[in-house]
């Protein structure tokens, strides 16, 4: 029997760092964050931070659901397997529920408003270097 510590050990890392991650990027957001944007790209529906997150994990968790769900009946089954097909229409469907959703936070959120420009901002008089 192959030995399988390996794969555990890289899964527990990666999950440990994804919520380090989430964790550090989740407490900079502001209580209340865009959620909805128009055709041009500007906000014009709201929700508040942990509803946002939810409606993410939410949709995450079902997928793994319906992953495990199809495993389960595949092995307690194996004379009488489920269409492969209907896990792969899954998998794309959430695919392209990440690609959408990651997209739309970047193509909103990677560039600076208009009219702000660095150079042209003061920083906050808390935030000034001061001289000795």
């Amino acid at each position: 029997m192959r030995d399988s510590r390996l794969p555990k050990l890289l899964f527990a890392l990666l999950g440990a760092y994804a919520a380090i991650h989430f964790l550090s990027y989740y407490s900079q957001l502001p209580t209340v964050v865009a959620s909805h944007f128009n055709g041009q790209g500007l906000a014009n529906g709201w929700q508040t931070k942990p509803a946002f997150f939810t409606v993410f994990a939410g949709v995450s968790v079902l997928i793994i659901i319906i992953t495990f769900d199809y495993a389960i009946q595949s092995n307690l089954h194996p004379n009488n397997r489920h269409d492969v097909s209907r896990m792969w229409y899954i998998l794309a469907g959430f695919v392209v529920f990440i690609v959408v959703w990651i997209t739309r936070i970047f193509l909103r959120f990677g560039r600076r408003p208009q009219g702000s420009s660095s150079l042209n901002r003061k920083r906050p008089r808390s935030s000034r270097r001061r001289s000795l």
